[in-house]
């Protein structure tokens, strides 16, 4: 089925938009970027937490708290994107048989990614992550860890528009997108005791899945939902069994 594009000001968002790169952007790059925009993927979010849950008993409440927030800005993201129904840029960069063949299989499931373009969802979910493990993390600096989320967060960005897949107000939205949820859901709820601020960011989670539902009755949002309960009730026990 075609989406419809909407008409009015915004529709016009070629700006930032990288087809030029088809030209000079060399193909092993375009299979880097494929690799690195890998780092604001949802899955890449889920192993990384559940390391840090393993690795950092003490910022445990934090790092499940930050798995809802992630949770939350999936919802809310993707809400937003069925909102405006923004296409992604029609142009592929780099074709798949200038990439490396090692990375190919991963570049060309970069350059698949369908549904709408705003906001960025890897931009979205980089900023929650990062910006979210600069607050709890134990190593470096407060200063050093928000360097370095912010360094992680462009290169993701950058991936994205390399890849052909958005344009910059897409990522710029994702950013921001990002960090809505991160004052939202994680800082937000610490306000509450330990225990209340997991059920508060999850319960937020939930009602952000709803939301993404109503926008476009996709059964991943029931999905997401499921998630969030399930964790919830999981660290709850856990919580309850090791204190």
């Amino acid at each position: 089925m075609t989406q419809a594009t909407p008409v009015g000001p915004l529709t016009a968002r070629s700006v930032g938009e990288l087809d030029v790169l088809g030209d000079v952007l060399p193909g092993w790059v375009a299979g880097l970027m494929a690799v690195v925009t890998q780092l604001g993927d949802f899955w890449f979010v889920t192993v990384l937490l559940a390391l840090c849950f393993w690795q950092l008993p003490d910022e445990r409440e934090g790092v499940v708290a930050l798995f809802g927030t992630a949770l939350g800005g999936l919802g809310l993201y993707r809400a937003l994107k069925h909102t405006f129904a923004f296409p992604r840029p029609e142009a592929v960069p780099v074709a798949p048989d200038a990439v490396p063949g090692l990375v190919r299989p991963l570049y060309e499931s970069a350059i698949a990614a369908g549904g709408y373009g705003f906001p960025s969802g890897h931009a979205t979910t980089a900023t929650i992550l990062y910006g979210g493990l600069a607050l709890v993390g134990p190593v470096g600096t407060r200063r050093q860890r928000t360097a370095a989320a912010a360094v992680l967060i462009a290169v993701v960005c950058v991936s994205r528009l390399a890849l052909g897949v958005h344009n910059l107000v897409d990522v710029i939205g994702g950013v921001g997108t990002g960090l809505v949820a991160l004052g939202v859901l994680f800082v937000g709820p610490n306000r509450y005791r330990p225990d209340r601020r997991v059920f508060v960011t999850f319960a937020a989670a939930v009602g952000l899945a709803g939301a993404y539902f109503l926008a476009s009755g996709s059964q991943t949002a029931i999905e997401v939902a499921g998630v969030a309960v399930t964790t919830m009730v999981g660290w709850w026990a856990f919580d309850r069994r090791v204190s």
